[in-house]
């Protein structure tokens, strides 16, 4: 069974509270108080999946800090993955892996080295 989170119920008694006050249809605000009611509905799924999927950690200036773990994952492509931000070049990386932290200089990484991942890993980009 499903429970009704109090977002959900938020919106459909503000929902009822237009109609109540006139300023919308019966029809419109059910239709609005559904909508709300599926979206929450599609986000608490999003939530949930996100949650059973295993996950790397991704700690500095980059657009994705949630990158899905998968066995072929390693560092150089978590690192893409996550989409760098900033114009300065990061100089180490440090890998956290059930609390004991691998630092990793940039430079391996272009000299063609890499590093597999595990789930859970955290890495914080050193610049």
């Amino acid at each position: 069974m499903k429970t009704v989170s109090t977002r959900h119920l938020l919106v459909v008694a503000v929902a009822l509270a237009a109609v109540a006050a006139g300023c919308i249809t019966r029809s419109a605000a059910r239709a609005q108080a559904n909508e709300a009611f599926l979206a929450g509905q599609r986000s608490e799924a999003r939530t949930e999946e996100q949650k059973a999927q295993p996950m790397v950690t991704v700690r500095g200036d980059v657009q994705h800090s949630q990158i899905p773990w998968t066995e072929e994952l390693t560092l150089a492509r978590a690192i893409v993955a996550a989409g760098l931000n900033g114009l300065i070049n990061p100089t180490a990386f440090e890998v956290i892996r059930k609390g004991e932290a691998s630092r990793i200089d940039a430079r391996r990484l272009l000299r063609g080295e890499d590093f597999s991942l595990e789930a859970g890993d955290v890495i914080e980009i050193r610049q």
